[in-house]
């Protein structure tokens, strides 16, 4: 633990941006599968699965999670099919990867100065 605390006291912006990176990260992930819900809902709901969400069409929901994305679409003025929830959910895995392919980068160049540092220090003493 005082070794995270040394690296977070060494390098304050490195590590608040990567731990702020990651949060992100986490909430996309979380939104993302936040969608699998409707398109549960939708495959099971209608036989050919291209209708809309079924709370989004007469108002009764199953989940209180279902009823907040409806409510979501609903207010920007989208139409939840199963083709805009697909699009949705791939676009925010695409976006959490990616976001974590640049976290991961950051931390190998943060660990590679953390290195460094410490290879300097021991010669120094």
């Amino acid at each position: 633990m005082r070794l995270l605390i040394r690296f977070a006291r060494d390098y304050p912006l490195n590590s608040i941006l990567m731990v702020l990176a990651l949060l992100l990260a986490g909430l996309i992930e979380g939104l993302g599968l936040t969608m699998l819900l409707p398109i549960i809902g939708i495959t099971i709901g209608s036989s050919t699965g291209a209708g809309s969400v079924p709370a989004a069409e007469n108002g009764a929901s199953t989940s209180t999670l279902e009823r907040m994305v409806a409510d979501g679409f609903a207010f920007l003025g989208i139409t939840p099919t199963l083709g805009i929830l697909l699009i949705i959910l791939v676009a925010t895995i695409t976006l959490k990867s990616g976001l974590m392919l640049l976290v991961n980068k950051q931390i190998g160049y943060t660990i590679a100065r953390v290195a460094t540092s410490l290879r300097l220090e021991l010669l120094q003493a």
